[in-house]
């Protein structure tokens, strides 16, 4: 889905609007929605579909999209969470805080 015609609808409401700003955190196809919209969340949904819009411009122009690819970012935070959860689970390095050393006179 690229684009989405409600003009005829009623004014969607504000929980309605919240789940449209959270799809967002999967969907990068749509860039393009046509109504009349009131609310202060339109500036967060004009925000999302211009980063819909880069993203495509990003990839016909055959740059990099993981900056602002939600799905490449969250595959990402996920490999560094599992490299961060195998440092925790291997042994502490030394710690020189607690040595002493021999004072010269």
């Amino acid at each position: 889905l690229i684009e989405l015609t409600l003009f005829k609808n009623r004014e969607p409401g504000e929980k309605a609007l919240s789940a449209l700003i959270a799809s967002f955190d999967r969907n990068t196809t749509l860039q393009r929605i046509n109504w009349r919209l009131t609310s202060r969340q339109s500036f967060a949904l004009t925000k999302l579909l211009s980063r819909n819009v880069e993203i495509l411009r990003r990839k016909d122009a055959g740059m990099d999209i993981t900056d602002i690819d939600p799905n490449l970012r969250r595959e990402r935070d996920k490999s560094w969470l599992a490299d961060s959860s195998r440092l925790k689970n291997s042994p502490a390095p030394v710690s020189y805080t607690h040595l002493t050393l021999p004072t010269i006179a």
